[in-house]
């Protein structure tokens, strides 16, 4: 509880997120709950489903694999209105990953809405960076119709994109190196591992 009161504060919405990290050896991607907007003291509650849904589901049972939760400032852009409106903002976000140990190449994958969609659709942004050189060496940018927003009815629904914004780089040229160059430098610090960001609504991808 003391330190959702701490994250609060870090949060322009004065609210958290808490999502899973489940690993089951055997099952890509296991499927979860996730909670967004919460209040400090809703966030105990959450934990606790998370956990729960993983036991019920006999996650814990297999060998070696991981269940955990964990709590941040929630930081995606306040709820689509639908259907979009002509020159609206969208949401976006995505996750960036070393290519190797020295993590000079990096490669980044975008999509339009929230950014667990790029677990949910196999039309996404792929940007590959050469963090020494600063240089995006790679792009592909495919259609991507439908994306997973928050909107007044839930908490992620599938929302069309519009057409306009189909063929569209999610990410812009100095987004995708500052994705690669900040993998780069927690990679150096930290070792290998995967980065997420969520574009804030305000002032750009956290």
């Amino acid at each position: 509880q003391k330190i959702a009161e701490e994250l609060k504060e870090m949060s322009a919405t004065h609210s958290l997120v808490v999502r899973r990290a489940y690993v089951v050896p055997g099952l890509d991607n296991p499927p979860g709950p996730r909670f967004l907007g919460l209040k400090p003291g809703e966030v105990v509650s959450a934990v606790k489903q998370i956990f729960d849904f993983a036991i019920e589901n006999e996650y814990d049972q297999v060998p070696k694999s991981q269940i955990a939760a964990f709590i941040h400032p929630f930081v995606d852009p306040e709820p689509v209105s639908t259907p979009i409106r002509f020159g609206q903002t969208l949401p976006y976000g995505g996750y960036a990953v070393p290519l190797n140990k020295q993590a000079s190449r990096v490669e980044v994958f975008a999509v339009w809405g929230n950014n667990e969609g790029v677990q949910s659709f196999d039309a996404i942004d792929r940007y590959v960076v050469d963090t020494q050189r600063q240089i995006i060496l790679d792009k592909n940018v495919p259609q991507k119709d439908v994306m997973l927003c928050t909107t007044a009815k839930t908490q992620s629904g599938r929302v069309m994109v519009p057409v306009d914004r189909q063929f569209e780089q999610v990410l812009s040229d100095s987004e995708i190196l500052e994705a690669g160059r900040l993998v780069g430098e927690l990679t150096q610090k930290f070792g290998l591992r995967r980065v997420e960001f969520s574009y804030d609504g305000r002032e750009g991808i956290v």
